[in-house]
């Protein structure tokens, strides 16, 4: 039985190659992928919303999503460059560490964040490794 995994991501990237880029690479390492970008979540958040008027989206994230969450055995998310995490992802990266799940973060704006050979020799001696 595949492991399930909830993939978080920021709500600019629904229905873009990424997304579809990112379920096919969580797929391949072997896990069922549940992505919010869905009609039934969409439909779940609605009848949420509808049952609970007077909660914000604070616990939406917390409640309706954190459910979701807290049926996977893993979580993957996506940041935005560079080296960000939307407000909702972090919301929802924080149930996953409360509950101890496994975390893996989908790389993004590596030739940003790459250092020249310079800079990783300065930090290599800064501490203390050459």
């Amino acid at each position: 039985m595949k492991m399930k995994i909830y993939y978080a991501h920021f709500m600019g990237i629904y229905d873009t190659l990424q997304e579809k880029r990112d379920i096919e690479l969580l797929q391949t390492l072997g896990f069922d992928v549940l992505n919010p970008n869905t009609p039934e979540v969409q439909a779940g958040i609605e009848a949420w919303k509808e049952a609970n008027p007077e909660k914000d989206g604070d616990a939406l994230l917390t409640q309706y999503f954190g459910g979701l969450i807290k049926g996977c055995q893993a979580f993957a998310f996506r940041g935005i460059t560079p080296n960000q995490i939307p407000s909702g992802v972090y919301k929802e990266l924080l149930v996953a560490q409360e509950i101890g799940l496994p975390i893996i973060e989908l790389p993004g704006g590596l030739t940003q964040r790459a250092l020249s050979v310079d800079s990783t020799r300065e930090y290599l001696r800064e501490y203390g490794k050459r």
